[in-house]
């Protein structure tokens, strides 16, 4: 018997495929943004690029993703643009953030479901190879600038849990200053800062990496005018919730824009109500960690004289040296902190509570604190030093003592938190004395692949797809194993490392087409 491979008849498109494109004529009227649709490709748009980004992979090496753009028609109307990073070399040249085009060959799209940059269109623009794009020298100012679709800050509760972007406008009325973090990617820089709206509900912004030498350009080129309110407008910001409080952070497609020439600054500016306030932020600058004058030295007797005394409390920032003798850890290296104030909270039953800030703590944190032996020439004393300053003086990670994890479900997803080992009592025991451990708190699990869980009945599987299964049934398998569906968690991440919803399941037709044909009549 001799078997025979079927293989399906599959049409390869000639190599110029892409160069066929019809040619669109130069004299032919631009169409407006909102006459778009993806069943032509013939359309011709004037058009100004009201803003341009490079879309970055932080996960590798911030590689490019894709050059981005917020183009605006005569009739006031946005879209999405977006080149490959194949071909946005092409236009690296050409397209500049402000100017007017005329642009032809290009593709019409269904905009993006997850995290859209122009939510209320439901296109997008995908430029290629053969997309032609024409400056325009006289800008007779009919499209505009800008156009933003802002959102109230008491609406932003609306916005958290939700795959969407945020544009927020807002008066600056607290800038922190220059502060280095730690993330899965290494360390870098954050700068927070306060925005109140127009209606004088307040939230607080976290600028993160690269975007924050942006925000201090846009500060230094608004410095001219000292008094005037700065008024920051952030776009594509993702709403996020850490500690029962509402915050925006930037993302890979923000843009910063500090007093731009638009109606909603000019309102804004009008409806502040306190010049004084406005005044102190407008002319403060985002400042690195306190860095200590070597005037300010002081022996230990002199800092343990202005102690005692409660003297000079003006400068609470001195420079000593000193040697460390001992490092003391009968108090411990850690403990549970409130997350506003830094203060020790105490534990009930079923609750934290914080006694300096009389308020119940629903997410404490965790901090190093490690006490130092020290000794001068004058005298000696303890210093306690926290954080990353503990780190330093101990010369280790302290986190080699705990473990950095996210948090997958519930309300806090994608919050990192440190879990430390604690103390574990049995009070029961057969012994004559208390048994006590240090460990984490945690259970172990194991991984498997799927072809090894095939037999497995389990109560709880967690499902991870770095990428589509490859073979047919093996969707089938995977799931099959837990139990009942409430003990069933997919994690499918697609190839930017972003989380998806869905993902494909491979079935070979083949199979059932050979199966014999049942007449159950």
């Amino acid at each position: 018997m001799k078997w025979v491979q079927r293989v399906p008849a599959v049409t390869v498109p000639p190599r110029d495929f892409h160069l066929r494109r019809k040619v669109i004529n130069n004299n032919k009227k631009p169409t407006f943004l909102s006459e778009l649709s993806s069943t032509a490709d013939d359309w011709k748009i004037k058009v100004r690029v009201s803003r341009i980004w490079d879309t970055l992979n932080i996960y590798r090496n911030k590689e490019l993703i894709s050059t981005d753009m917020v183009l605006i028609d005569e009739k006031s109307d946005d879209i999405h643009a977006s080149i490959g990073k194949n071909v946005a070399h092409r236009f690296k040249n050409i397209l500049k953030e402000g100017k007017i085009y005329t642009i032809t060959n290009f593709m019409v799209t269904k905009n993006k479901e997850k995290l859209p940059v122009v939510e209320k269109n439901t296109l997008m623009l995908q430029f290629d190879a053969t997309t032609l794009v024409k400056e325009i020298a006289n800008d007779d100012c009919i499209i505009p600038h800008h156009v933003f679709e802002f959102v109230n800050f008491e609406d932003l509760p609306n916005q958290y849990g939700k795959d969407v972007l945020t544009n927020v406008i807002g008066v600056m009325t607290k800038l922190g200053s220059n502060e280095e973090k730690t993330t899965p990617q290494g360390r870098v820089d954050t700068v927070t800062l306060h925005l109140k709206d127009i209606r004088g509900n307040n939230v607080r912004v976290t600028i993160w990496d690269d975007y924050v030498k942006v925000f201090e350009q846009k500060m230094k080129e608004s410095r001219s005018n000292a008094s005037k309110p700065k008024v920051v407008i952030l776009t594509s910001t993702k709403v996020k919730e850490f500690q029962c409080e509402i915050s925006i952070s930037t993302s890979r497609s923000t843009q910063i824009y500090v007093n731009i020439d638009i109606l909603e600054s000019n309102e804004l500016i009008q409806s502040f109500k306190d010049p004084g306030e406005i005044h102190k932020v407008a002319t403060s600058e985002i400042t690195k960690s306190p860095v200590l004058d070597m005037d300010k030295k002081k022996t230990i007797s002199e800092i343990l004289e202005i102690a005692t005394t409660k003297s000079d409390l003006i400068c609470n920032f001195y420079c000593c040296a000193a040697t460390i003798n001992d490092i003391l850890l009968k108090n411990g290296w850690f403990y549970v902190s409130c997350p506003h104030c830094k203060r020790k909270v105490s534990n009930t039953s079923t609750k934290f509570k914080c006694d300096a800030c009389h308020k119940n703590v629903d997410y404490p944190t965790t901090r190093f604190r490690l006490e130092l032996d020290v000794r001068d020439a004058t005298n000696s004393t303890i210093f306690v030093v926290f954080d990353d300053i503990a780190e330093q003086i101990a010369h280790v990670k302290l986190h080699d003592w705990c473990i950095e994890a996210k948090i997958l479900t519930g309300s806090n997803i994608g919050a990192k938190v440190l879990i430390p080992r604690i103390v574990l009592t049995k009070n029961d025991s057969k012994w004559h004395f208390i048994l006590r451990r240090k460990q984490f708190p945690i259970k172990v699990c194991y991984t498997m692949a799927i072809n090894k869980s095939q037999g497995q009945s389990l109560n709880y599987v967690g499902l991870y797809l770095p990428r589509p299964v490859f073979n047919h049934g093996q969707l089938y398998v995977a799931v099959s194993r837990v139990t009942s569906p409430t003990g069933l968690k997919i994690l499918i991440v697609e190839q930017d490392d972003t989380d998806a919803q869905y993902t494909k399941n491979i079935v070979y037709n083949e199979v059932f087409n050979e199966l014999p044909q049942c007449n159950y009549s």
